[in-house]
C-alpha cells in the first residue's frame, strides 16, 4: 500500500500526519527524543527516527494496525515508509 502523503516529507510533517491518525484511534502519544530536539533547533540537530512515548498503555498489535494501514512497514524495532527518510 502506498500513502502519497508521506513521501519525501520532513521529520516534522511525518511525526504530525502519525500523531493525528494515532490521535484517531484513541492512541494518545507524545513526540521525545532526537526528533524533538531537531525541531526545537530548527534542524541544527538532526534525527531521522520519531520517537512517541505512550501516554497511557495501548496493546502492540493496535499500533502495528495502525502503522501497517498507514503504509509503513515493520522493520525490527521500527517502522518505515519506503520514500520516507524517518524511521517511527
Amino acid at each position: 500500500m502506498t500513502n502519497k502523503y508521506l513521501e519525501n516529507k520532513k521529520l516534522e510533517e511525518t511525526a504530525s500526519y502519525v500523531c493525528t491518525k494515532f490521535q484517531e484511534n484513541d492512541i494518545d502519544v507524545i513526540l521525545s527524543g532526537g526528533s524533538c530536539m531537531e525541531i526545537y533547533t530548527q534542524s541544527n540537530f538532526s534525527s531521522f527516527d520519531i520517537d512517541l512515548i505512550m501516554i497511557k498503555q495501548v496493546a502492540f498489535n493496535k499500533i502495528e494496525k495502525v502503522m501497517l494501514s498507514l503504509g509503513f512497514e515493520k522493520e525490527n524495532r521500527y517502522f518505515k515508509y519506503i520514500n520516507n527518510p524517518n524511521y517511527i
